[in-house]
Parts: structure tokens; sequence; C-alpha cells
């Protein structure tokens, strides 16, 4: 086979659309890696058109659909598979490590149902965020006509509608079979066990598992690949048990007759033979395990870079090491030829790429973040020498892991790296578990650590700082909580009983003036005030001609209102995605930017500036298109390249642009065509973060007291825009504009902001439900929790929060639920709006009708009685 029938492949991994792979074999989300191994390494005396060969073995590597020709030995697992997809919706795929599950599955079952011409494939492995992973397998088959970026947001939508159970996995089905009415689906749960590994969280685990086992329908199977040793761990799990009696396959190990088509098959695809009696040889070393598959193929691949000529020989072979010792002499070689810093460094990666285990250690995913910038490029090199593999993930994080189990059991040095380490990382992970129920809990307090653990915890910071860069927050707001109980401690006893003393008090003439006031009669007319007001929010009508598109209201003029919008019908032809605007007077709307996903857009009298997001072949281009209007049309002034998706747009009074993104703050000064990202916010968030870059949702300028508040990922940022504001406490930086940096404690990954117009206090809103605000108008307290009241009403996603009348507040969350907030009452109610798709945004106009963007259409309603309020 000559180099030009190969096939290639394009990996697109954040964008979430299909690989093509192996002809007209496509699997949706299926991340494949290419590596130098494919081709052999050419020796000097190779003079024929053999050198530069496809590699027919896959190292430690799955086979994938396009390496089905060189896929041997498993015909008969095959065919039982093939069989059982006729018949089940679950099949459970069981063997050791090694074994070749992945392999049976992509270049086996794959290829043989693709034959059937009636089949599509999606793709993805459990992961610690298990719901995420399968929302992102199935986006690209239940929303196909999204372009790349909406499919990233529809993943991260469509993953909270299954945890909260607004939407079930079962209507998703439903929605795929729609809009493929000819087809099955093949849902492929690759690494079945990073249930067990990598998701820590029992309730999340077991609500996978039931969203899974309840959703099988005729035109799906599901296919899940697992060790056998986690087989316990499933049977613990009564539903999952219960599915698993009558439909696992069980993979063991292969004949000498299969492995013989497993050495010889593939070589001889290629007109290369083995000479004499090494076939034999190799048969004889391999040991009589499952688990030994990957050293074979490995010791084949590095074989086959050694291979003279047309031939396969013996003295290759025993330089190599043969099976036992090719993995081992190969991982040894690449580690000796670094520099005693790189091996150090070499260790400590190596280290964290594993996780320990109660029975048998397992590889883990981890992050750039983790492991250090200072140290990819090692991990870079190592991927080129096979021992590791890369891969990038659908929000642009970088992550690694080991290429596969089998280097964690077989290469020696890296054995004695874990069980001189095995307390620690052991340590490590529990820590880790602790950890994520700190930040899943919105950082409380009573989750941090205390007493013996904490002490631990701080030595062990001293001790290896530079392998806890994830931890470290953690760890240092345990130690702040320490400091602060302490000094609590120290109050006496005399300051104890007068405190106590002055509530019993307190409570005493609090009870008298409740009996003497009119307070109740209040307290139920502000009740009533607000079950009204509810009423007349969910009076919504649909605004004609909207229905069949979604609808993000973007930004609000005195006499217009702006509007993202895209069809759902790809064959509707007369109004495709753009920019809409729509005239409150004459009920006209008028479209610009056609075919263009715009995700953020500033008015400034005729000035048009909108964040747009485009796709380019198999990538995505972000930019910002300034244009003007004049009689109704837009010219086009100029176009500014953005690295990353916009997300907000807001003009200073120095008419400076300032740009929130899915990478930080980047800021257009006048006449500018560069978006300058600020080190200085996004250094400070990096210090809020714990991480490089920070993710923008959202920007408002604060006109009175002359700065910006940002809402983004992992907290809120206040930006003063000039020198003269002065405050107290925790001041992070300042540059030489003299501007003003603060950050404040929140939770994790703020989605919007905004400001009470009567008091300027300050409204934010999480992705886990929380409504907070900070009393921004008094005094800065030493302690700066105590500027912050939560109310908590949902814990789902609120992407939408306004102030529709005084002393009330409207929330959206990401699917069709809206509360309402009085002050007066102190409580949130839900208001029930009759929409059926997911609410995008709202907004209020001043003559007092709100308008509510969804999925499905453009819906307004008119309210009486509205002060005019910050939106």
């Amino acid at each position: 086979m000559s180099e030009a029938n190969q096939i290639n492949q394009t990996i697109t991994n954040a964008e979430q659309v299909a690989s093509s792979i192996s002809g007209d074999v496509t699997i949706y989300n299926y991340h494949y890696y290419s590596h130098q191994s494919n081709k052999s390494v050419p020796n000097s005396s190779d003079k024929t058109s053999h050198v530069n060969l496809t590699c027919p073995y896959r190292g430690l590597h799955h086979f994938s659909p396009q390496d089905a020709e060189y896929f041997f030995g498993r015909d008969v697992f095959v065919d039982k598979l093939i069989n059982a997809t006729k018949t089940k919706n679950f099949i459970s795929v069981l063997g050791a490590s090694g074994s070749g599950k992945s392999s049976v599955i992509l270049a086996g079952l794959v290829p043989k149902l693709q034959e059937q011409g009636n089949w599509q494939f999606t793709h993805f492995r459990p992961g610690i965020e298990p719901f995420h992973a399968l929302a992102e397998a199935l986006v690209p088959l239940y929303e196909p006509d999204k372009d790349a970026t909406e499919q990233m947001r529809q993943a991260r939508k469509l993953s909270r509608s299954l945890i909260y159970h607004s939407i079930l996995l079962q209507d998703v089905f439903i929605r795929i079979q729609n809009n493929y009415p000819d087809k099955k689906l093949l849902l492929i749960v690759d690494q079945f066990e990073e249930l067990y590994t990598l998701c820590n969280d029992d309730k999340i685990r077991c609500s996978f598992l039931d969203c899974i086992l309840k959703s099988c329908k005729s035109s799906v199977v599901i296919v899940a690949t697992m060790r056998a040793d986690f087989l316990g761990n499933a049977l613990t799990y009564r539903p999952l048990a219960d599915k698993l009696q009558n439909n696992i396959i069980m993979l063991g190990a292969m004949n000498r007759e299969e492995l013989t088509q497993v050495i010889e098959q593939p070589a001889k695809q290629l007109d290369i033979n083995f000479q004499e009696g090494l076939i034999e040889r190799i048969l004889n070393d391999i040991k009589n395990e499952p688990g030994n598959l990957p050293l074979l193929e490995f010791a084949l691949t590095l074989l086959w870079e050694n291979r003279t000529e047309k031939q396969l020989t013996h003295a290759a072979y025993q330089a190599i090491g043969q099976v036992q010792g090719a993995l081992t002499l190969h991982a040894n070689e690449t580690y000796n030829k670094l520099t005693q810093k790189q091996q150090e460094q070499a260790k400590k990666i190596f280290i964290q790429l594993v996780l320990p285990g109660d029975k048998e250690d397992t590889r883990r995913v981890a992050t750039k973040r983790e492991l250090g910038d200072e140290n990819w490029d090692l991990v870079t090199k190592l991927a080129d020498a096979r021992l590791v593999v890369t891969s990038v993930n659908s929000v642009n994080q970088e992550n690694v892991e080991v290429v596969h189990e089998t280097i964690i059991h077989h290469w020696d040095k890296l054995r004695e790296w874990i069980n001189k380490d095995r307390d620690f990382r052991l340590w490590q992970e529990r820590l880790r578990v602790v950890m994520r129920q700190w930040e899943n809990t919105q950082r409380d307090k009573s989750t941090l650590l205390r007493g013996v653990l904490l002490a631990e915890a701080e030595e062990k910071l001293k001790e290896r700082g530079e392998e806890l860069r994830q931890e470290q927050e953690f760890i240092e707001a345990s130690l702040l909580l320490q400091k602060e109980e302490y000094k609590q401690h120290k109050a006496t006893q005399l300051q104890i009983l007068m405190g106590k003393l002055y509530a019993v008090m307190l409570a005493f003439f609090a009870l008298i003036l409740l009996y003497i006031s009119k307070e109740p009669i209040q307290r139920l007319t502000n009740e009533r005030e607000q079950d009204s007001l509810a009423e007349k929010i969910a009076d919504i009508t649909l605004v004609p001609g909207t229905e069949k598109f979604s609808v993000e209201p973007l930004f609000l003029t005195k006499d217009e209102i702006w509007l993202n919008r895209y069809s759902y019908d790809s064959k509707n032809k007369e109004f495709p995605k753009g920019l809409i605007r729509y005239n409150f007077k004459n009920k006209q709307p008028k479209s610009y930017f056609d075919n263009k996903s715009v995700t953020s857009v500033l008015v400034e009298n005729r000035d048009i500036w909108a964040g747009i997001a485009e796709e380019n072949g198999k990538n995505v281009k972000y930019y910002i298109l300034h244009g003007v209007l004049e009689n109704g049309l837009l010219k086009k002034k100029l176009t500014i390249t953005v690295s990353s998706l916009v997300t907000s747009l807001v003009m200073d009074k120095n008419k400076r642009l300032w740009v929130g993104t899915y990478r930080g703050v980047c800021l257009i000064k006048s006449k500018s065509q560069q978006c300058q990202f600020m080190k200085e916010i996004n250094s400070a968030c990096s210090l809020l973060a714990g991480e490089k870059d920070i993710t923008i949702n959202k920007i408002i300028l604060d006109q009175q007291r002359n700065l910006l508040w940002i809402a983004a990922n992992r907290g809120l940022i206040r930006w003063y825009l000039d020198s003269k504001t002065q405050f107290s406490g925790c001041l992070l930086d300042k540059n030489d504009d003299n501007r003003e940096i603060r950050s404040l404690p929140l939770p994790d990954n703020l989605t919007t902001v905004t400001i009470d117009s009567r008091n300027q206090n300050i409204w934010v809103g999480s992705d886990q439900g929380f409504v907070k605000y900070f009393l921004e108008g008094i005094k800065t307290p030493k302690n700066i929790d105590d500027k912050w009241k939560t109310y908590t009403n949902t814990t789902e996603e609120i992407i939408t929060l306004i102030q529709i009348k005084e002393k009330f507040f409207l929330a959206g969350t990401g699917s069709d639920k809206t509360f309402l907030y009085s002050t007066y009452t102190n409580k949130w109610i839900p208001v029930k709006i009759n929409i059926k798709e997911s609410l995008n945004k709202m907004v209020l106009t001043d003559d007092g009708y709100l308008w509510i963007g969804t999925d499905r259409g453009l819906y307004q309603t008119k309210l009486s009685l509205i002060s005019n309020a910050n939106n």
C-alpha cells in the first residue's frame, strides 16, 4: 500500500464536530490521536519504496476505524457483538486492562455496522463530569444545524438540564431519531470505569447511571467498555447490577491462532515478512495474560521501525528487548536522554498521571494548569516519545494522560516512583475530594480543613508546594479561617455574656413591637403585591414570526431592541442567523450581519459594535465588527480580530470599548483596530481563579462611581476607571493609568451582574443558582464577607437577572424557570411562565414591557407601575 492511499485525519476537539475516519465512517466526539509512530523510521540502509510504509501496529494506542484493515484476531467476538446489537439496547464489554476493549469496538464493531448503512456513531469517556461528557457526545446529533460555537453552549445547557431532570435523556434520543428517522444510534461509552476512578460524587454517579439505564430506546444501542476488575464496583448499585445480568459480553485472552493473526497479518498486508522462526519465538515470549496484548503491539511497533528492507528479523527483535522488555527499554532510553532537571520534572509529571487504587493503580488525566506551563514543553516531548498523549477539551483546556495503563504496570522506574510516593498521592487524592466539596458548595467555610488535617496539609504545602498548585488556594483558605476562629476564641467571657444578654433584650423588644405594630398587615400586603406582579409577568405572549428562531435580547435603546437570532429550520432562507433590530414604534424587524453568529452587541447612537463567531472551514473565527447606521443600512467601518468568543461589550465615558471574552478582558481604545488584553485584570483574576485565563460572562458600567463590574467564572471584579475613588482592603494591582482593581469573594462561575437603581447595591447570579447582592453603599468592613447577603431558591444556572420594580428582581435560569424576589418579603417565588424551551435573556423597556428571549421565539408582557430600573 503506497503512502498516497493512507487515510488522513483531522482532529477537531474543542469544536465538537464530527471526526471523519476511515472513508465514510463518522464517530462524533471521538478524538483520535495521530502519532509519529504511524510511519516507520527509515533506516540508512533502506533503498526501496518500503521505507515510508504506514506502521500497521498501534503500539500502546487502541485501533481506530481507520486501522480496521490491520485489525485481526477478534472475528468471533466481533460477530458476537454484531448479533447483540440486533436484540439489546445496552451492552457491557468487560475485559482485563490491555485486552483490547476499545479496539474491538472502534476497529471491529463500528466498521461492520457501517457496512449496514443505517447506523450513526458517537463516543465519550465519563471523566470527572459524566453528564457534560454525555452532552458533548449527543449535541452534534441533537442540534445538527447549530454551528460549533452554539453546540458548545448547548452542551453546557443540556448537561445541566439532564442533571436537574428538566430534560430527560429519552427525549433527547427521540429528537435525534426525529432528526435522522432512518438511522440507529450506537452510543459508545468508553472506559466506563472512570465513573469510579474519576467521578468521586456518589450522587452524580448514581444519577448518571439512572439517566443512562432508564433511557434505552429501540433506535439506540449503548455499548460500554469496562475493566473487569471494576465489575464489583458496578454490582454495588442494584439498578446497574440488574441491567448487567444478561448484557455482559466478556472479552477473554486470545488463543495462539488468534495471536498469530495479530502478529503476521498486518505485516502481510504490506508485503513484509518475518524471518523464519521469529513468529514462533514471539508467541513463546507472550505470557498467557490478556493484559500483555499492548506489550505485544508495542514490541511489534518497535520491531517494524527496525526492520531490514522487507523483513522483520531476529536481530532487531533482540535489540528492542523482546516482548517483555521493549516498553521498559524504550521508556528508560527516553528518560536517560533527558537532562537532570528534566528527569526530575518527568518524575513529578508521571506521578500526577497515576491514580493509586486499593486493588490496582489506574491512569489519571491531568491539566496543563495543574502541572504548570513550565513543564508543558517536556510533556510535549514525552508525547512525541509515545509515553503520554495530550488533548484539548471543549473549553480549550489542555490535558495529558499516560498512553496506556500498561506503562504503569510494566515500566520499572515508574513503579518505583509510585511506590515511593504512594502515601503522598493517596493523601493528595483524599484532599482533592474534600476540595471539590468546597468548590461544589460555593466555598462554604464549613467544608474547609481544620485541626490535624489542616496541620498536615500546611506541612505538605511547605514541602511539596510545586505539586500542590491546584490545592494551594484551598489550603490557604483553611489557614485563614483558622486564624479568624482563633481571634474569635480570644474574645472574653464577659463579651460573650453581654452579647447574649443584648440578644435576649433585643428579641424581647422585637416581640413587643411585633404585637403593637401593623407589621403582620404590611407583610400580607407585600406578599399580595409580589403575587400580583408574578401573575402579570406570567401573562406573556409570543411575538408573531419569531417562533422558529432562537432569540436572545442583546441590547436595549430608547426606541428599539437588538436581538441575535438563528433559525431551527435549515431550509428557511427568509430569516438566516444574524442580528435583528426591532423597532417598538413600527413593530418592524430588520436584519443585519446575515449568516453570522452574534454573541454580543453594543449600540452607541448609530454606531454598532458586534461580537461575531464565524465558522471558517473547520475552525471558528472570532472578531468584532464596527459599523454605522445610515438610513437604516449598516455600513462596515472596521473589523477587529479577537482570539476568543466575545461575551460582553461596554463603552466608557472616554469612548474606550471594554470587551469580555472567554480568555479575559481586552480593551479597544478610540480609533484602535486591536483589542489589547488587560494583563492587570487577568493577572489579578489568576490569583482569584488559580489559572492563566479567566472567562468573562458579563461587564456592566457603573456610571455613578465610574467603574466596571465584571462577572467572571471565578468571582466578581471591581475595576475603577479613574484614580480618585478610594477604598479599603484587598488592593491587588495598580497600573500606569492609575486604574485600580479589586476582587471580592464569591462562588465559582458568576454568570450575570446588575445594579440596584435605588441604592446602588450590586446583584450577581451564578451557575449553581446562587443570587447575592453586595452592599456597595456602606463603608467597607474589615471582613468583606459581612457585606454579602445570599438568597437561594434554585440550583439551576442563573443566566439573566434584572430589576423590574423598586425592590423587585427577576431571575431566569438556563431552563424555563423564572423566579421573582421581593426585598419586602425577603423571599423568591416561582413565576409560571408558559414557555417550553430554554430561556436566554430578559430586558425591560421604559414603557413597562418585559421582553423574554427563548430558544423558540421572543415573548413580551406589559407590566404596570414599573419604575425606571437598571437592566
